[in-house]
């Protein structure tokens, strides 16, 4: 009995520590509802192959968070993790910039860069600067969820790493509101 009090006063503890305190929220002014912004955003879980001749292929698993400047136009952090090709440890952190455009009802045109760091794992990347490019296709196959794949490009300038690469993902849109200082 005494454990089971234990666990519950522990549970109730964190509980109110970790959930928001509804009497600290406040209704927002006239003036803050009108400066609400909306913006479209897209959240990808993907799978990429590097094909790299000398070292062989690699397969990573990542995610993409990407927020839209304009209906077109978006950027958003990416990271990307080994799990295939005997490269266990390589990794990728970058900050990419893209361009969408609807070309059928339910068929997107999608091409972004990504600039950032990575490597790890023995593969020959130098200082880890990281260039990516790619376009694809993402198609609507549920409200808010759809499919994509896409073909590019990866390099490493400052080492000797470069390779083409192919990315299967499944993006998720939405859309998010914030209110600008």
């Amino acid at each position: 009995m005494r454990r089971l009090l234990l666990g519950l006063g522990l549970g109730l503890g964190l509980g109110g520590l970790l959930l928001p305190s509804a009497h600290a929220a406040e209704p927002l002014t006239e003036d803050e509802k009108e400066r609400l912004v909306k913006r479209s955003t897209q959240t990808s879980f993907a799978f990429e192959n590097y094909g790299g001749a000398g070292e062989g292929s690699m397969g990573l698993i990542g995610f993409q968070f990407d927020q839209f400047l304009t209906p077109a136009v978006y950027w958003g952090p990416a990271i990307y993790g080994a799990v295939a090709g005997d490269r266990g440890g390589f990794g990728v952190a970058a900050l990419g910039l893209g361009y969408q455009r609807r070309i059928l009802p339910r068929l997107y045109w999608d091409t972004k860069a990504l600039a950032g760091s990575g490597g790890g794992s023995g593969v020959p990347t130098g200082g880890g600067f990281l260039l990516q490019g790619m376009t694809g296709l993402q198609i609507e196959v549920f409200s808010r969820t759809r499919l994509a794949v896409h073909a590019g490009y990866a390099g490493f300038p400052t080492g000797d790493y470069h390779t083409g690469l192919v990315q299967a993902a499944l993006v998720f849109t939405g859309r998010k509101i914030s209110l600008p200082y």
